[in-house]
Order: structure tokens, then sequence, then C-alpha cells
């Protein structure tokens, strides 16, 4: 037998038992939250059934094909999420994670589409918690472009380092 079967059937019941056991007459508030396997491609995953929708079950399996270093998976994953929930909550964060995906990817083209998608989400979402870790991707990514040749993304570099210079230099003053 599989045996991320048979640890996946230990956890529902590790999760399960404590809800069973508090019975019927409990206040739901006081039971362990109910567990349901979703399917997501082509494996089971176990999910809350409190979680938040469809937005939150596709966003997390995203962000498990990632963690699994399965970039391809996470972004037909995170594609979804933006075509079927364009308006969730994680928005902001589907952009990041495109980003990071096609810069794990590699290659000039997917190294572009994650720079449009960054300057898009820092357009749209300025506000976004992502925002700083998007700038550090974004400035990778025009690094590995400038490496590669791209002139645009080599000028728009070495405009950052002036600019970081200059503050560097305002601060030794005073």
């Amino acid at each position: 037998m599989n045996r991320s079967l048979v640890w996946s059937g230990v956890a529902l019941l590790a999760l399960a038992v404590p809800a069973l056991a508090a019975g019927p007459n409990t206040d739901a508030t006081d039971r362990e939250p109910e567990v349901r396997a979703v399917s997501a491609g082509s494996e089971a995953n176990l999910v809350l059934a409190e979680d938040r929708g469809p937005a939150d079950t596709l966003y997390q399996a995203a962000r498990r094909a990632l963690n699994r270093g399965e970039y391809k998976r996470a972004l037909d994953l995170l594609g979804q999420l933006q075509r079927e929930e364009p308006d969730s909550e994680y928005a902001p964060e589907v952009m990041y994670w495109q980003a990071f995906a096609l810069s794990k990817i590699g290659g000039r083209a997917n190294l572009r589409k994650a720079s449009r998608l960054l300057n898009l989400q820092e357009e749209r979402y300025p506000e976004s918690t992502r925002s700083g870790d998007a700038a550090t991707l974004a400035t990778r990514v025009r690094t590995e472009l400038a490496r590669q040749g791209d002139a645009e993304s080599a000028a728009g570099i070495s405009q950052e380092a002036r600019a970081v210079a200059e503050v560097e230099r305002d601060q030794a003053r005073v």
C-alpha cells in the first residue's frame, strides 16, 4: 500500500477523532474542525472544511506545489485561481507567486513575464503585504535579465544603484 495514503489516513483520523468524541450536543466552536478530502489535480489533499472556499483551496494547493519545486504545476493552479476567483483576497499574492515560479523556471521570456507581473502587482496593489518581497524579487529578476544581456534591465539596475548610492551619501553627511 502507498505510504502517503496510509499517512494521510492517519492524519485524517488524528483530526477527526477529537471532533467525534465531542459529540453532537457540543457547541461548534468547542469541536475540532471537520476534515474532508479535496481533489486538486492528481493528488488528494486534506483540507479543513472551514476553509474560505475555492480560492483558498487553490491557493494552498499552489503553495504546496511551489514548496515541492513544481513550478509549472503551481503556475497552472495560480492561473486557475486568477481566472476563477479574480477578486479574491489572494489576487496580490497570485501575481507575486506567479512571478516567483517564472523566475525559478528561468529563461529570458519567463523572466520578462515575471518582471511584468511584478510591475503590474505594484501598480494594482501598492499596499500589498508582499510589496517588500516583490521589490526584492523584481531586483533579482532584472539582475538576471541584465546578466543575460537585456539592456533595459541593465539600465534599470544601474539607475537603482545610483539612487541607493545617493541616499547613502546623503545619510553619511547627516
